[in-house]
């Protein structure tokens, strides 16, 4: 009897097996993807079916393969990755033109008159957007690059691969340019963001922990940055920076705090050079030494500057310098002791322009508040402070010729030179 119960046990086991083997598998195991109820096979097919106000809602991991793209149809829709990714093979240099727009290959591809919202996921394929489109990233991993052609708002996320504004890989070959305007909100990039002429950037945010490079027209409102270079238009109106440098570009500095690199005693925090650069900083924090060389121009209205260690607060060689107001202190015990620097060392062929109608220049061990090696330095204004036995309040270290002192305050704690010490006189 018991050995009848088992075979018959074993009969309905092998019934159910045999049955299970039979079904099919379900739907819910092939869905890649979710407009409200309904379900897609793939990412694409979701892609062609959105409609205006609508929501496609991820439900696995999705892959572009090298050879495919994906691509947006003109509609407006919230892309929720829904804490999946969607992986990407990038081909660098493989670019389809479909009907006006420029599909890359690996990529999500964000279609003329699109209005595409992405989140809440990661995305290891790159994304553009083409002209004519509109991209806004509210949150997400992205590990390969950001290019945009049209307009893209950055609210949030973490950006392993390029950001570039104006300009794709490409567009690298042919040297086309579009005009894209982009505004970065905040999220932390660690690789390079990169705005091109004629496109227009705005930053209000976000740390960046490599270099911003600027040919176009940008406006920083906020942030933390590593390193910006600027070759086109650019104004700050807040910011901390650890490196800028204006490499020939036109920028107006309303506030910010540069520091320069803490870790290197020539720490240098900005730089102005090239003989189409322009510079007008309103007001600033700057902690280390401005250099403005190679035939710049630059403008200084206002600010807190400060500098120690080996490096004179502003060093002018070969450029033009206007200084109207601000504090200028050295707070080191260096070899270049001096809140202003004109010229280089010991070369009388500095072609250089200094005019100083205003500001404060002192130090805080011993030193002078100018040293003039060369080119021609004009004093209408100002107040400058001595400190030690063997300096003035303004040092001349080349022809006597050089100053042309019209009106200052002078102070000097030296006892053997005077208030202006001309030193090969």
């Amino acid at each position: 009897m018991k050995r009848m119960k088992m075979v018959a046990r074993t009969l309905i086991l092998m019934t159910i097996c045999l049955m299970l083997c039979g079904i099919p598998v379900s739907a819910a195991s092939k869905t890649v993807a979710k407009i409200g109820s309904k379900s897609y096979t793939s990412l694409q097919k979701a892609l062609d079916a959105v409609q205006n106000g609508q929501t496609i809602k991820l439900q696995k991991n999705v892959k572009i393969a090298k050879d495919e793209y994906a691509y947006t149809s003109a509609k407006k829709f919230t892309l929720d990755l829904n804490g999946y990714k969607i992986k990407g093979n990038v081909d660098q240099y493989t670019t389809y033109y479909v009907n006006g727009n420029a599909y890359r290959s690996g990529f999500l591809n964000i279609s003329i008159g699109a209005n595409v919202t992405i989140k809440n996921g990661t995305v290891t394929a790159g994304v553009l957007c083409n002209s004519g489109a509109k991209l806004t990233i509210a949150s997400g991993v992205y590990k390969e690059s950001i290019e945009n052609r049209g307009t893209t708002i950055i609210k949030k996320g973490t950006f392993i691969g390029s950001v570039r504004n104006g300009l794709f890989e490409s567009d690298l070959l042919t040297g086309t340019t579009v005009k894209a305007k982009m505004t970065i909100k905040g999220g932390t990039f660690q690789s390079y963001v990169s705005n091109y002429d004629p496109s227009v950037m705005t930053i209000a945010g976000g740390t960046f922990q490599y270099s911003v490079s600027n040919s176009g027209t940008m406006v920083i409102n906020k942030g933390t940055f590593t390193q910006v270079s600027n070759y086109g238009k650019l104004t700050i109106n807040k910011g901390t920076f650890s490196s800028f440098w204006n490499n020939g570009g036109a920028v107006t500095i309303n506030y910010g705090v540069f520091k320069g690199d803490t870790a290197d005693a020539y720490s240098t925090a900005i730089y102005n050079r090239y003989e189409d650069a322009t510079m007008k900083i309103k007001d600033a924090k700057v902690t280390a030494q401005i250099s403005n060389s190679q035939s710049a121009k630059l403008v200084i209205t206002g600010g807190t500057f400060s500098a120690d260690d080996k490096s004179a607060v502003i060093w002018n060689t070969s450029a033009t310098l206007s200084i109207k107001g601000g504090t200028f202190t050295y707070t080191g015990s260096g070899t270049y002791n001096y809140a202003v620097m004109a010229g280089n060392l010991w070369d009388s062929s500095d072609t250089g322009k200094v005019t100083i109608s205003g500001g404060t220049f002192k130090v805080t061990s011993s030193g002078a508040g100018l040293r003039v090696n060369g080119g021609t330095v004009t004093v209408k204004g100002g107040t400058f402070y001595g400190n030690g036995e063997d300096y003035g309040a303004i040092d001349v270290y080349t022809s006597s010729s050089a100053l042309k002192f019209k009106n200052a305050t002078l102070y000097s704690t030296s006892t053997i030179h005077k208030s202006i010490c001309y030193w090969f006189a």
